[in-house]
């Protein structure tokens, strides 16, 4: 497999951009099916939050003024299905982060790994017959619990794509001589770790969930999706913290030593294991929307329990 090369301060040319985006197309086919209907236009563009929110209108969804923060970490890529079978996607790369001196080849691949697997991810399911994405408005606590759960995990399933690619394409000398670079350590070495900052992420949410627990009224649809935001924003940070652990060989997120007495982990422990377990349980890419309703299953209750354990519900 051809290394690409990927210049560090020039918006790389369209041949560039095709022989790198090709390169990992076929890695990422050896990780997982291709599917048979699927368009992916790659755009690197120095307006990012402008081609995102024209992504969206085209897509006929209106999400506001796109926000790049992201509890852990700042979005720099984006993946957008145009339109309601997910065959055709635009997966947004915002340049000033591309071309800058300090973003490595390996995070430049890494990131183009992970989004260029989400259209991917999300065709797969529909050509094997889920119906997930038709669920509609999150409204419902349990559409909301749902909703965190397959957000969760479809990032650490692409941080886990995106680990295989960069460990064929870039190698990192050990105490037993060279070994495929990890994504976690990737993370550790240019400071963008999520696994070094979940910690951070727990102590800056907990205000925010402490005075989402204060509140004892009747659940409506605008609170429900308050409380969807805060779990969905933590379980996302841990589904990219899970992904780096396991690339390192770790047991999981839970194992690094900042979470074991604080406040957020001992609530969020149970349910995330649980959700790992049932991950682990359905791996596989046969019958997966089968597969992906059942971790979906597991981790809606999850949450759901947790919420009436707190008195949210």
């Amino acid at each position: 497999m051809p290394y690409p090369n990927v210049p560090a301060n020039t918006e790389p040319p369209t041949e560039l951009q095709d022989h790198v985006v090709s390169t990992i197309g076929a890695l990422l086919s050896q990780y997982a099916p291709c599917p048979r209907d699927l368009t992916v236009a790659v755009v690197i563009t120095e307006d990012f939050a402008a081609a995102v929110e024209d992504a969206w209108r085209i897509s006929g969804v209106d999400f506001g003024l796109f926000d790049s923060t992201r509890p852990g970490g700042t979005v720099h890529g984006k993946s957008i299905s145009l339109n309601d079978d997910r065959t055709e996607w635009r997966t947004i790369i915002d340049s000033h982060w591309w071309c800058a001196d300090t973003t490595s080849a390996e995070r430049r691949i890494s990131l183009l790994a992970h989004e260029l697997f989400h259209p991917r991810l999300e065709r797969l399911r529909i050509e094997a017959g889920s119906v997930e994405h038709l669920a509609g408005k999150v409204d419902t606590p349990a559409k909301g619990a749902r909703w965190s759960v397959r957000n969760a995990l479809d990032e650490f399933r692409c941080d886990l794509a995106a680990n295989s690619v960069l460990g064929a394409l870039f190698t990192v000398e050990t105490d037993q001589g060279r070994r495929p670079l990890p994504i976690g350590l990737l993370g550790l070495k240019d400071g963008t770790s999520y696994l070094g900052a979940v910690a951070d992420v727990f102590d800056e949410i907990l205000p925010e969930w402490k005075h989402v627990l204060s509140a004892r009224q009747s659940v409506d649809p605008a609170r429900t999706s308050l409380i969807a935001r805060k779990t969905g924003g933590l379980l996302t940070a841990l589904g990219h913290a899970e992904a780096e652990a396991r690339s390192l060989g770790m047991p999981g997120v839970f194992a690094i030593p900042e979470l074991a007495d604080h406040a957020l982990a001992a609530l969020l422990r149970v349910p995330w294991v649980q959700i790992c377990e049932a991950y682990d349980h359905h791996q596989g890419w046969d019958d997966i929307h089968l597969k992906d309703s059942a971790i979906a299953d597991v981790g809606q209750q999850a949450l759901l329990n947790l919420w009436q354990n707190l008195r949210i519900l």
